[in-house]
């Protein structure tokens, strides 16, 4: 049998999920960055405050650098939306991680 060659690559997903299970999952092209990622929040937060009302919903996300550039953390202060806080280097604590195939 002839050696088959490995090629590494990544695919940029973006997904949330509700009680209601997954929802809003898109491929993203070109790579993630603040801006990118603040039109997503733009688009899914209504829908989410259409879904819950009554406020009754926290906001998770990951320590991924682009979470934490200063446009989204005033996106977040400025909508008034609480944010749960997330330990650095904790991908097994993150849910969503469970909806992506693994080696």
């Amino acid at each position: 049998m002839a050696p088959r060659a490995r090629t590494r690559f990544s695919v940029n997903v973006h997904g949330y999920i509700t009680s209601d299970g997954l929802r809003g999952i898109n491929r993203l092209q070109p790579r993630l960055n603040s801006q990118i990622y603040a039109e997503i929040l733009h688009t899914i937060v209504p829908e989410i405050r259409d879904n819950y009302a009554d406020g009754d919903w926290i906001f998770q996300q990951d320590n991924c650098p682009v979470h934490a550039a200063r446009v989204i953390k005033k996106y977040f202060a400025d909508e008034l939306i609480e944010v749960l806080d997330w330990p650095p280097y904790s991908p097994d604590l993150s849910i969503i991680e469970n909806f992506s195939p693994r080696e």
